[in-house]
C-alpha cells in the first residue's frame, strides 16, 4: 500500500511539473503543444530512461565533459525551466536554434510549436536542456563535422528517431 502511495505521488509529481511551466505568447494552439512536449519528454525520462541511456551509450559523442550516457539522460530531471516565452525567431535554423534557455526562460518560435510533433518538441528542449546543464557545441558549431555527434544533437536524436546519429568516422 505505501508502495502505491509513493508511485502515485511521483506520477502526480511528474505530471505538476510541465504544468507549473509558465507559458506566455504563445496562443493555445502552441501552449497546448509546448505543454504536450514537455509532457512526453517526462513520460519518455519515466518509462523509456533505459532505452534514452543505451542509446546515449551507443552514440559516438564529441565535447561531453567526459559524462557518462548515465549522467547525460540525468541532466534532464534537473530542468531549470520555469517560463516558455513564444517569439518569432528569424534567425533560427533548423531546429537547432528554434528554443533559448537563458535563466530558466526557454524562447520558441510559436510557428514551430504549432507545426511539430510533441516528440519534435520534447527532444528540442532535450538538446537546449543539455545547453542549460553545460553542454554546448564549442568547437563543433554547425557546420562542422561533427556537429551531429555534440551532446545536445544526440540527445535530440535519440528521444526524436530512437537512435543516434551516425558517425562521420575520423
Amino acid at each position: 500500500m505505501k508502495t502505491l502511495i509513493v508511485c502515485l505521488l511521483l506520477v502526480l509529481t511528474n505530471v505538476a511539473y510541465a504544468d507549473d511551466i509558465k507559458v506566455r505568447r504563445c496562443g493555445n494552439e502552441a501552449k497546448s503543444k509546448i505543454i504536450d512536449g514537455f509532457h512526453f519528454l517526462q513520460k519518455t525520462l519515466k518509462h523509456h530512461r533505459g532505452e534514452l541511456t543505451r542509446c546515449m551509450d551507443k552514440a559516438y559523442l564529441v565535447e561531453h565533459s567526459r559524462k557518462s550516457a548515465k549522467e547525460i539522460v540525468g541532466l534532464l530531471d534537473r530542468p531549470e525551466v520555469t517560463k516558455v516565452i513564444c517569439k518569432k525567431l528569424e534567425d533560427a535554423n533548423a531546429r537547432a536554434h528554434r528554443v533559448y534557455l537563458k535563466r530558466g526562460v526557454l524562447r520558441m518560435d510559436p510557428d514551430f510549436a504549432k507545426n511539430s510533433t510533441n516528440r519534435r518538441i520534447a527532444s528540442v528542449i532535450a538538446h537546449e536542456l543539455m545547453h542549460n546543464n553545460g553542454l554546448n557545441h564549442g568547437k563543433n558549431d554547425v557546420g562542422s563535422k561533427y556537429y551531429k555527434n555534440t551532446v545536445n544533437e544526440q540527445i535530440e536524436s535519440c528521444i526524436l528517431n530512437g537512435k543516434p546519429n551516425p558517425w562521420p568516422g575520423p
